[in-house]
């Protein structure tokens, strides 16, 4: 069913040091069963209106691949992460590479654990500004959402990954630095 890679992030993702909710969130999407209009759809549940378009991209479907990673919205997000952490990637095919992406590029296990971090909170707040859009009439807001995935890492950084102490700032301003001390 899964190839080896798969099986390896699957089985490394919960290693991360980020709240049990979020990794079970992510593991969901892993196999995905996330509750994106396309799996509504798939178990007889009509999404307001009818429409599968993703809020984000109107005219592409929302399914898991899709919000998580092939929208243009979620490749934003992505690449901006990138230029935050200093890193050169080219967007993988699949959320299971992704994330092997994101944590190879980790130079030892304090980076690893920092960016598989920093992996999880962004799932996690393209996922929450998805439901603001639905639930809140919340509006697309790009740098709301990088200063959110940028926020709760530091917080959860702080408080699960005992990175020592690290000022917001300095976290904004250089991740890697404080993933270093």
């Amino acid at each position: 069913m899964f190839n080896d890679d798969e099986l390896r992030v699957l089985n490394n993702i919960w290693r991360s040091p980020t709240p049990s909710k979020v990794v079970a969130f992510s593991w969901k999407l892993l196999w995905n069963r996330v509750p994106t209009k396309t799996n509504l759809a798939l178990r007889g549940v009509q999404p307001n209106g009818g429409s599968l378009d993703c809020l984000h991209c109107l005219g592409k479907e929302e399914s898991g691949a899709h919000l998580f990673l092939f929208c243009d919205f979620a490749g934003q997000v992505w690449n901006a992460l990138f230029r935050w952490l200093g890193l050169v990637i080219v967007m993988p095919p699949n959320i299971f590479l992704l994330f092997d992406c994101f944590t190879g590029a980790a130079v030892n296990k304090k980076f690893w654990k920092g960016y598989a971090l920093i992996w999880h909170a962004a799932i996690w707040m393209i996922w929450k500004s998805r439901n603001d859009i639905i639930f809140s009439n919340g509006v697309i807001d790009l740098e709301k959402v990088i200063d959110a995935i940028k926020l709760c890492s530091w917080r959860w950084g702080l408080s699960l990954h005992k990175i020592p102490v690290c000022l917001f700032y300095e976290w904004c301003w250089d991740p890697g630095l404080c993933l270093r001390r």
